[in-house]
């Protein structure tokens, strides 16, 4: 998913949804692309450090303790743009859920289904906004990129 900040909001672009692709085909993937910052799931070091090799710019995703909510709700207080091309970014966002408890009711736990995107979405969004890390875009002309590697 490809991110850029835009007149006070950002513009979201499904770059590629694709599972089962080695590392060497994502680089190669995202080496076609306009070079961008990519912001990869923290859990994958060794996946990070590899694509890293192949010349992406690609750091890991900020974590901790409460973030995929924090995260969540940083995205969902921002002004968010979607392209029409981006049909699982669309789908997902239709179709976002949250668990439920033994009674059916809403808890604060995101489900894992359709949330692909929305994680790849958050990671990128809320490493831009803990923008403490130098390669981040400071202006509303560059790209960045948070996805699952």
């Amino acid at each position: 998913v490809s991110q850029s900040r835009y007149n006070g909001g950002f513009i979201i672009d499904e770059v590629i949804y694709q599972k089962g692709l080695s590392n060497k085909q994502i680089a190669d993937t995202l080496n076609a692309l306009t070079k961008a910052l990519t912001i990869a799931d923290a859990a994958e070091p060794k996946s990070i450090d590899e694509i890293r090799s192949y010349g992406i710019n690609i750091i890991p995703a900020s974590k901790g303790q409460g973030s995929v909510n924090q995260g969540i709700q940083f995205v969902q207080q921002q002004r968010i743009s979607v392209t029409k091309r981006s049909l699982n970014v669309i789908k997902e966002y239709r179709n976002y859920l949250w668990e439920t408890d033994k009674d059916g009711k809403i808890i604060n736990t995101p489900s894992h289904l359709f949330s692909h995107s929305m994680d790849a979405i958050r990671y990128g969004l809320d490493s831009y906004r803990a923008s403490t890390v130098e390669e981040l875009p400071p202006d509303d002309t560059k790209l960045f990129r948070g996805g699952f590697y």
